[in-house]
């Protein structure tokens, strides 16, 4: 292979030595330039493709370009050498090669012919380039960018970058694929213009968004935001949104940044505020009951005993009968409160909820309007809950009366469904989050009316204590429905819709055993006399007062103490003489379980009867198996007494 002299440069006098100058610049480029003859013999080899393939120029001269080339791609010369020879230049041909130490490089090579002084082709020159490193780099770079583009996928959320241009309008210009989920707007979508994620934006959080976005632009702060969506399906998402802005030199502002979608934490966080409500007035009302029924038992104990010193016919025994009815309704007023704290299961027993509802229709009907149809629709052979019968009547009749007002003046229709149901992962998404039952099988109970329904804004606040829509109030109403659901370890569920109707939907957890009667047990009336010493321990002196009155008017001696202290040093001073202790749970210096511990000990066989503002399961929990004689709750009057006491001392 001969070098071609360049042309001279006009105005200037070409050096004697522009071959060698020629072969100088050859010899120093980095590339190697390599010459080769029609059939594939090297003429030419520069230093460049000694450093490249580690063959000195000695070695290769005269020797097939094809030394160079792995087996699997000795046909790429037949085809280089067919397009040289047709006139055609092979530019930037990438192949491997293989150097004489036997390590495999990747080159890109540009072959051209070299045509003699006639015009024919008479070989072929070759420049040739190591891009192993290249390669490697863009395998790199082609390597974290399938990563990114797997990270960008699989990350529960939205990388994006955000543009606010310099004339207002925004952009993202980059969008991972999560917009798809979080957004449910595709990422080229977003490429120019916002518009199609900011039209489903809340609009009172679109204002606030657009403001802090300005903010941010003009401090470059970094920039936290939490907004709602609203999604095709018609749900509110809640979405939170951390970047960091930067300025770019034509004056838009970039935020480089994740959006997740935080609408779970959301609604945990909701349903923590709201269990944290719910406690703190559970315990409130719970507090209140206890004490309001210390005070009714002064009320009505004393009514019961006003009657029995009066002749039926004196004027004084109406006055009586709206004393004991007035103190009744506040007495049920506190068991509504003690329900509402989830307190108040008094006698729980395994219940045939369809056989409760049967024994229920009468009540049931007559209490609903005349133009309201009740209809049944009872799931058979249902399974046994544990449950408190009363309660259970309590919540049916609340929600009947309340679909039976929601009706009103109009004809409609009340339906009470009961079946079986499995709550799940997927099916415990539609409760209460402060009546959200453990997974497992429950029998449910559904009451239904098509009346007047109710919008989002009082759906939020039904179960709130004395909230009602009607002119005057019902006490707790649907907030001790709540309670008594919660009190069961059920869940609740409601579906309504103004001008279409309500449906409550209540779980109790499935029991074993079979159903015991839930009818109120018969109430002996026969004449009582007792006889002994009895021990009144009491720190309300109104309870203490009205119980002594009460033991001495059965015919027992009384004897009183004002807590619990005062009571174990009068029990201590003769353990054996009082056939029974009336003593109170709740008292100062040492309360009624410490002194049923300490009089046990004095006396084994002394009959205690707890009394308490709370009811039976929450105040004898910690007594079960320690030998408790009885329980009576506050307030008590003389005939519910006679009948604990009856119980306790059967022969007496």
């Amino acid at each position: 292979m001969s070098l071609t002299p360049p042309s001279p440069v006009p105005g200037r006098t070409p050096p004697d030595d522009t071959p060698a100058l020629l072969a100088a610049i050859v010899n120093s480029a980095e590339d190697a330039i390599i010459g080769k003859s029609l059939d594939g013999m090297v003429t030419y080899w520069n230093r460049g493709a000694e450093r490249i393939f580690g063959y000195t120029a000695a070695e290769m001269l005269g020797r097939p370009i094809t030394e160079l080339f792995p087996v699997d791609r000795f046909n790429e010369e037949s085809l280089i050498l067919t397009r040289i020879r047709a006139g055609e230049t092979v530019r930037h041909f990438e192949t491997i090669r293989r150097r004489k130490d036997g390590t495999l490089i990747d080159i890109s090579a540009t072959i051209s012919p070299i045509r003699a002084a006639d015009g024919r082709i008479v070989g072929a020159s070759k420049i040739a380039r190591d891009i192993t490193e290249h390669r490697r780099n863009e395998t790199r770079i082609e390597n974290l960018a399938t990563n990114l583009d797997r990270i960008y996928r699989q990350v529960p959320g939205v990388i994006y970058q955000f543009m606010l241009r310099p004339d207002g309008t925004a952009c993202m210009p980059f969008a991972s694929e999560g917009a798809r989920q979080v957004f449910e707007v595709a990422p080229d979508d977003l490429r120019e213009s916002v518009t199609a994620l900011f039209d489903k934006i809340i609009p009172e959080d679109l204002v606030v968004l657009n403001a802090d976005i300005q903010a941010s632009a003009r401090t470059l702060s970094p920039h936290h935001h939490e907004f709602r969506i609203r999604r095709a399906s018609g749900a509110i998402a809640w979405l939170r949104g951390d970047s960091m802005p930067e300025r770019l030199p034509d004056g838009s502002v970039v935020w480089h940044g994740f959006v997740s979608d935080i609408t779970a934490t959301r609604l945990l966080e909701n349903k923590l505020v709201e269990s944290a409500k719910l406690e703190s007035l559970g315990v409130l009302a719970g507090g209140i009951a206890h004490d309001f029924n210390n005070l009714l038992t002064g009320i009505l104990g004393n009514a019961s005993l006003a009657r029995q010193e009066l002749p039926p016919s004196s004027l004084g025994q109406p006055m009586l009968d709206q004393i004991e009815t007035a103190a009744r309704r506040a007495a049920d007023l506190c068991k509504q409160m003690l329900a509402y704290s989830g307190k108040g299961r008094f006698v729980v027993q395994n219940l045939d909820l369809n056989k409760l509802i049967e024994d229920t229709t009468h009540l049931l009907q007559i209490s609903i309007a005349k133009n309201c149809v009740l209809r049944f629709n009872l799931a058979r052979s249902l399974p046994v809950i544990k449950a408190d019968a009363t309660q259970l009547r309590q919540v049916i009749m609340n929600l009947v009366i309340n679909g039976s007002e929601a009706i009103g003046s109009r004809s409609g229709v009340l339906a009470l469904s009961t079946g079986i149901a499995r709550v799940d992962d997927e099916y415990i998404k539609g409760f209460r989050p402060d009546a959200s039952p453990p997974l497992g099988d429950y029998v449910f109970i559904e009451v239904s009316d098509n009346g007047c329904g109710m919008d989002t804004a009082t759906l939020a606040k039904i179960f709130d204590p004395f909230f009602t829509t009607k002119f005057t109030g019902r006490g707790l109403g649907l907030a001790a429905v709540l309670g008594i659901v919660r009190g069961h370890k059920g869940g609740l569920k409601v579906y309504s819709e103004p001008g279409k109707g309500t449906t409550f939907k209540l779980f109790f957890p499935v029991s074993t055993g079979r159903a015991q009667d839930s009818a109120t047990p018969f109430a002996d009336t026969a004449p009582f006399q007792g006889s002994g010493v009895v021990l009144v321990v009491d720190d309300e002196e109104t309870v203490r007062t009205v119980a002594a009155r009460m033991m001495e008017r059965l015919g027992f001696t009384v004897v009183t103490a004002v807590d619990g202290r005062d009571g174990m040093e009068k029990f201590r001073a003769e353990p054996g003489r009082f056939t029974l202790v009336l003593l109170d749970l709740t008292m100062p210096h040492l309360d009624g379980e410490e002194t049923f511990r300490q009089m046990r000990i004095l006396n084994p066989g002394v009959r205690v009867i707890l009394t308490s503002g709370f009811n039976q399961q929450e105040a004898v929990n910690r007594f079960i198996g320690k030998g408790l004689a009885g329980f009576i709750q506050k307030p008590f009057e003389l005939a519910s007494l006679v009948q604990v006491i009856r119980s306790v001392l059967p022969h007496n």
